[in-house]
C-alpha cells in the first residue's frame, strides 16, 4: 500500500471516529435535555400542587377563623320579631286554647316570633297558635290573630283617614284616631300599610296610612297605650289617679301625647259627669275575650 493510499486510509479512520464521536455526544446531549425537560416539568407539577393545597389551606382556614378581617363570615338567620296587639294576652304552654297558662303579656309589649305554628280545633273552632320567646327569655304559644309578625308598633299623632292602597283616591270612610296603637307591616313611598284597633271598635281594622302620621318612639307609644288603658277604667276617681300616675312618670317626660294627657286629667278634676262604661270586647266569633280563653 502506498503512502498515499495509507493517508486516505487513516483519514477515513479519523473522520469515521470523529462522526462516532460526535454521534455520542449529540444522543448524550439529547437524553439529557430530554431528562432535563422531564425535571422541570415534574418540579412544575410540584409547585402547581403545593400552590393549590395553599390556597385550598387558607380558604379552609378562613372559613373557620371568624377573627379573619377579609373573610366573608355566615350569620345566622335574622330573628324575626313581633308585638303584641291586645292587652294582657295570655301565653299558654302548648298551642291549644286550653294549654295551661304560663304567663300574660301587654298591648305594645316585644317577642321573637319562634317561626313554629299550631292550628288547634279542640274547641270546635280552629285557632292558629305560634310559638315565641319573650325578652326575659320565657317561651309559649299565643293565638296568632293578637300579635303581629315582623312588625313594629306605633301611635297616631292625629286623626287620620284609613285609605284601602296607597293612593289618595283610595280613601276609606274610617278613621283611625290620636293615639290609636298601630302595627306597622311595611312602607310604600310615604305610606305605611297598618293594623290596629280604633278606639270606637272592638275588632282590628287594617289600612294604609300617611308615615308622617304616627311615632315609633318608645316614650309616644307607652304614653299612648297607658293613657288608653286609664280611660277605660269604670270610675273617674281611677282614671283620673291613672292619668295622674302617667303625668308624674319621669321616664316619660317629653312624650308627644303628654300635653294630651294634662287636657285630659285637667277637665277630669272639674268634671262630675259619670264616667259612660265600656263595652265588653269580642272577636269575630262573638265570644268575649277573657283571659281564661285568649
Amino acid at each position: 500500500m502506498t503512502l498515499t493510499n495509507r493517508i486516505e486510509a487513516f483519514m477515513f479512520h479519523t473522520d469515521k471516529l470523529n462522526l462516532r464521536i460526535f454521534i455520542h455526544q449529540f444522543k448524550s446531549n439529547f437524553i439529557m435535555q430530554i431528562r432535563l425537560n422531564h425535571v422541570v416539568a415534574i418540579l412544575a407539577v410540584i409547585v402547581a400542587v403545593a400552590c393549590d393545597s395553599k390556597t385550598k389551606t387558607k380558604d379552609e382556614h378562613s372559613a373557620q377563623s371568624p377573627t379573619d378581617e377579609n373573610q366573608t363570615i355566615k350569620r345566622p338567620e335574622k330573628e324575626i320579631k313581633g308585638i303584641c296587639m291586645w292587652d294582657k294576652l295570655a301565653v299558654r304552654e302548648t298551642g291549644t286554647t286550653k294549654g295551661k297558662w304560663v304567663t300574660s303579656i301587654n298591648l305594645g309589649e316585644q317577642f321573637e316570633f319562634l317561626n313554629q305554628t299550631h292550628t288547634d280545633e279542640t274547641t270546635g273552632k280552629k285557632r292558629v297558635f305560634v310559638k315565641i320567646r319573650l325578652l326575659d327569655g320565657i317561651e309559649g304559644w299565643v293565638r296568632e290573630d293578637l300579635v303581629a309578625i315582623n312588625a313594629k308598633i306605633g301611635a297616631l299623632k292625629n286623626d287620620t283617614p284609613i285609605y284601602k292602597r296607597p293612593d289618595l283616591l283610595a280613601q276609606s270612610d274610617k278613621l283611625f284616631y290620636k293615639m290609636d296603637v298601630v302595627a306597622v307591616f311595611e312602607q310604600k313611598e310615604g305610606w305605611i300599610r297598618v293594623k290596629g284597633i280604633r278606639k270606637d271598635d272592638t275588632w282590628y281594622t287594617s289600612g294604609w296610612i300617611k308615615k308622617n302620621q304616627i311615632t315609633d318612639k318608645e316614650i309616644d307609644v307607652a304614653t299612648a297605650i297607658l293613657t288608653n288603658q286609664a280611660l277605660k277604667l269604670e270610675k273617674q276617681d281611677k282614671i283620673r289617679n291613672a292619668l295622674n300616675s302617667i303625668r308624674k312618670n319621669s321616664s316619660l317626660n317629653g312624650a308627644y301625647f303628654m300635653n294630651e294627657v294634662h287636657v285630659l286629667f285637667d277637665k277630669l278634676s272639674v268634671d262630675d259627669e259619670p264616667v259612660e262604661e265600656l263595652e265588653t270586647k269580642q272577636d269575630p266569633y262573638g265570644e268575649e275575650l277573657s283571659e281564661d280563653i285568649y
